[in-house]
C-alpha cells in the first residue's frame, strides 16, 4: 500500500502529493499525521489518500512514522485548504497551518483516551429566525441584537443535528458572543477559538472534532474548523480583521463562499452596514437578501465648519442627562500629525517619509515605520517647532474633559482596551471598532472627523467608514440619537434615512464603471525593482492580464498591479505558479523590517491595501 502525503511546507516546489510505501508494521490512514524521508532530513505531513498503485517510476521511500493516530485533517478540511491555496496562488503549506493548529502532545493523548468528548447536555427552547440558505442580512441596529440572531441561526443547526460556525471580527466580538450564549443555555454546546496558549488552541480543535455537533465561535480561522457544519454566520465581513496578513491573503467571506459550495451548508452575512462585496452577490442573484424591516434610529449628519459643532454638542449635554455617551473619533494618540509653526508643512519622517505624529504615550513617531522622531526638523525651512494637527483619541479625551468638569471621561482604542462601561452619564471617546458596549445603551452618540475617514487615501474609504459608524450607532439605546459631523449630499442623506444598502449599491455602480474590485480582482507582485520589470514583460502579452503599472514601495523595492475577470482566475494563478517555481530555486530576498528571508517576488491576491 502507498500513501499519498501532503507536505507541511510553503516551499512552492512542494505544493503536491507525493507517494510513500507504507511499511507493514505501520497503521495508516487518511488525515493522520506522518513523519516521511526529504532529501537529507525528514519533514512532516499529512496522509490525504491511500492507494494500492503509485505513477512515480522511481524509488518509493518509506513512511519513517506516524506521528499520531489522530485524524487531524478531514477529508473535507483538505479540500478547503486545497481550493483556498489555489485560489489565493498559494501553497498547501501557506493555508493548512490556519485549519490545524499545532499539535499539543498531551491534550490529544487525553483526548484519545476518552476525555471530554461531546456534550450530552438538552438544547435551550429557542425561537429560531428564517433566513435563507445563501443570504445577506443588515441586522437592526440596536445594542446586542446582532448576537442574537447569529446565535439563534446556529442553535437551529443545533436542533437539526448539525454544528454551525460563527465567524466574528476580533476578540472583543468573540466574548461578547461567547458571553450571550452562556446567558440563552448555549454555552455547553460552544467551542471558542481564542488567541490562547498552544494547548488552549488544540483543546478547542479537538473539540470542534467531535461527532456531536457543536458551535465553533471564533475569528478567521474558525471558518476552517473541523465539524460537519449545517450552516456558517459571518459577521461584519467588510472588518478589515477577517483578511489573512499573510499568505494566502484570503477573506473570511471567501473561505466561507467555497466551504458552502463544498459542502452546501447554510451561509448567511450579517452585518449593521453592507458590504460592497456582499452587495455584487445580491445584485448577481448569488445571494438572497434576508433585511426585515424595523425602526430606523435617530440619526443627523451635519458639515459645519466646527469640529463640534452645535448639533454635537446639545446631544453630548442632553445625551449625558440619561446616561453615558459616546464619542468616535478617527485617530489615535494626542495628535494625528505634525506641522511645521514657521511653514506650516507637514512633518515626515527622515527615513521612510511617512507622517509624524505623537502616540497615547506622548511620544514622537512616525506612523508609518514607527520609528522615534524626537529630532525631526521641516524638510522646507528646517524649522524644530512644530504644532498639533488633528487630535487623537488622547487629545480629544482631554479636551472633553475641561470642556465638561465633573463628568467622567473615558478613553478606548487598540492600546487603551475597555469592553463594556456602566449605564452611569459619562463620556466614552473612542477610535473605530473600539468602541466599548454600554449597560443599556448610550443615551447618544456622537462620530466626529467624518470628513477625515471620507478623505482617506483608500479604494475602502466610504465602505469602511460607514461600516464603523454604522457599528457604533448600534450600541444606542432605543430612544438614543445620533449625530455625524462632516457629512453632507446624497451620502447624509441616506445616514439619515439609514438607506446603507443603497450606499453600498451605488459605491459598487462606481466601481464597475472604474473596473475596480470587487467587480473584477486584481493582484500585486512586490519585489526587487529589476524583478518587477522582468515580470512584468513576461505579462504583458497575456491577454487575460491587464497590467496597471509599477510603483515603487518601501525598502526600495517595486510593486507591479494588475487586473483580471474572475473566470480568468485559474489561468492567472498558473502563471503565477509558474514564476514561483522558476525563482524558488536559491533566490533570497529579505523583509526590510524583519529581515527575515522572503520569497523573491512576494504575490497577493486580492490585496485590498493596494488601491
Amino acid at each position: 500500500m502507498f500513501a499519498r502525503v501532503a507536505i507541511d511546507s510553503p516551499l512552492p516546489q512542494l505544493d503536491r502529493l507525493f507517494d510513500y510505501e507504507i511499511p507493514e508494521d505501520l497503521a495508516v490512514s487518511p488525515g493522520v499525521r506522518v513523519e516521511v524521508p526529504f532529501g537529507q532530513s525528514t519533514k512532516q505531513g499529512f496522509v490525504i489518500e491511500l492507494s494500492e498503485t503509485t505513477d512515480w517510476t522511481g524509488k518509493v521511500l518509506p513512511l519513517t512514522g506516524v506521528v499520531s493516530e489522530f485524524r487531524a485533517l478531514k477529508p473535507h478540511i483538505y479540500d478547503l485548504v486545497r481550493a483556498v491555496a489555489d485560489r489565493q496562488a498559494a501553497s498547501f503549506g501557506d493555508v493548512v497551518g490556519s485549519a490545524v493548529p499545532v499539535r499539543a502532545v498531551r491534550t490529544e493523548k487525553a483526548w484519545l483516551a476518552g476525555l471530554g468528548h461531546g456534550s450530552s447536555s438538552s438544547l435551550p427552547d429557542l425561537t429560531p429566525i428564517a433566513a435563507p440558505k445563501l443570504a445577506a442580512r443588515i441586522v437592526e441596529p440596536r445594542s446586542g441584537l446582532w448576537r442574537d440572531e447569529l446565535l439563534l441561526l446556529a442553535a437551529q443547526q443545533l436542533k437539526d443535528g448539525k454544528s454551525a460556525i460563527i465567524a466574528v471580527p476580533d476578540f472583543r466580538d468573540i466574548e461578547r458572543v461567547a458571553q450571550r450564549a452562556s446567558e440563552l443555555g448555549l454555552d455547553n454546546h460552544l467551542v471558542v477559538y481564542r488567541a490562547g496558549t498552544r494547548t488552549e488552541n488544540y483543546e478547542a480543535f479537538l473539540r470542534a472534532s467531535t461527532e456531536s455537533p457543536v458551535i465553533v465561535l471564533g475569528a478567521r480561522n474558525a471558518v476552517y474548523a473541523p465539524c460537519e457544519a449545517g450552516g456558517i454566520y459571518v459577521w461584519d465581513d467588510a472588518d478589515q480583521s477577517h483578511t489573512d496578513q499573510s499568505a494566502p491573503y484570503a477573506t473570511t467571506r471567501e473561505i466561507a463562499l467555497i466551504r458552502q459550495q463544498q459542502t452546501d451548508c447554510q451561509l448567511v452575512f450579517l452585518s449593521h452596514s453592507r458590504s460592497v462585496a456582499v452587495q455584487r452577490l445580491v445584485e448577481i442573484n448569488y445571494l438572497q437578501e434576508s433585511t426585515t424591516a424595523w425602526p430606523k434610529p435617530a440619526v443627523a449628519c451635519t458639515d459645519g465648519e466646527f469640529r463640534v459643532d452645535g448639533t454635537a454638542w446639545l446631544a453630548i449635554r442632553d445625551g449625558l442627562k440619561k446616561g453615558p455617551v459616546l464619542v468616535q473619533v478617527s485617530g489615535t494618540g494626542v495628535a494625528r500629525s505634525l506641522y511645521c509653526k514657521a511653514c506650516s508643512e507637514r512633518a515626515t519622517c527622515a527615513h521612510c517619509n511617512g507622517p509624524i505624529w505623537i502616540d497615547a504615550q506622548g511620544k514622537t513617531k512616525c506612523r508609518w515605520c514607527n520609528a522615534f522622531a524626537s529630532d525631526a526638523r521641516c524638510r522646507v525651512c528646517a524649522g524644530v517647532e512644530f504644532r498639533f494637527g488633528k487630535a487623537g483619541v488622547v487629545r480629544t479625551a482631554a479636551e472633553f474633559g475641561k470642556s465638561f468638569p465633573g463628568v467622567p471621561v473615558r478613553e478606548s482604542s487598540g492600546e487603551v482596551k475597555s469592553l463594556t462601561v456602566s449605564d452611569k452619564p459619562a463620556i466614552v471617546v473612542s477610535t473605530h471598532g473600539a468602541e466599548p458596549v454600554a449597560t443599556g445603551g448610550y443615551a447618544a452618540v456622537v462620530i466626529l472627523d467624518a470628513a477625515d475617514a471620507l478623505g482617506r487615501d483608500s479604494l475602502n474609504a466610504t465602505e469602511d467608514a460607514v461600516r464603523s459608524w454604522a457599528n457604533a450607532i448600534a450600541l444606542l439605546q432605543d430612544s438614543g440619537r445620533a449625530v455625524i459631523g462632516g457629512v453632507a449630499g446624497q451620502l447624509g442623506q441616506d445616514l439619515s434615512l439609514w438607506q446603507l444598502a443603497q450606499i453600498a449599491q451605488r459605491e459598487l455602480v462606481e466601481r464597475t464603471e472604474l473596473k475596480f474590485p470587487p467587480t473584477i480582482r486584481m493582484f500585486s507582485a512586490t519585489g526587487a525593482s529589476a524583478e518587477i520589470a522582468a515580470l512584468r514583460a513576461e505579462l504583458a502579452s497575456d491577454e487575460h492580464i491587464e497590467l496597471l503599472g509599477i510603483t515603487p514601495v518601501e525598502g526600495g523595492e517595486s510593486r507591479l498591479l494588475g487586473r483580471f475577470r474572475y473566470a480568468h482566475g485559474a489561468h492567472v494563478v498558473g502563471l503565477i505558479r509558474g514564476v514561483q517555481l522558476r525563482l524558488s530555486s536559491g533566490q533570497k530576498r529579505f523583509n526590510p523590517r524583519s529581515g527575515r528571508p522572503v520569497r523573491p517576488i512576494t504575490f497577493k491576491l486580492d490585496d485590498p491595501q493596494v488601491l
